[in-house]
């Protein structure tokens, strides 16, 4: 006997964390499984080996997700270090740094009269 209720609670543990994108691109792998057997029935095994399929790529998604922001972090904790390098070394050359001053906003532009 088939516990369709303990089969879908099952799939929603699996299917935690996933994307509502993620989620519809399952929905639509269980229509294409289902299409492509021989008697257009989506069996049970079928829905899982599907379902597993989306976690394996869920998880290769968040995993180069991770990659990339740690890739960006230290782009960025590199630029900021620079960024102070150079500010240190203006002070210690007596210049007045730059971050020290407002930014300036172009505004338009005024011609002096002749």
């Amino acid at each position: 006997q088939f516990d369709y209720s303990a089969f879908c609670s099952e799939l929603a543990h699996i299917t935690e964390g996933m994307s509502g994108r993620e989620i519809a691109k399952l929905g639509v792998a269980w229509q294409a499984a289902a299409y492509a057997s021989e008697d257009g029935i989506l069996t049970e095994k079928m829905a899982r080996e599907r379902c597993l399929d989306a976690l394996k790529q869920h998880r290769q998604k968040v995993e180069w997700q991770s990659e990339q922001e740690k890739r960006e972090s230290k782009s960025i904790s590199a630029s900021y270090q620079s960024d102070k390098d150079v500010v240190g070394l203006r002070w210690n050359l007596g210049a007045k740094p730059d971050v020290a001053s407002p930014p300036t906003h172009p505004g338009p532009v005024v011609k002096p009269e002749s």
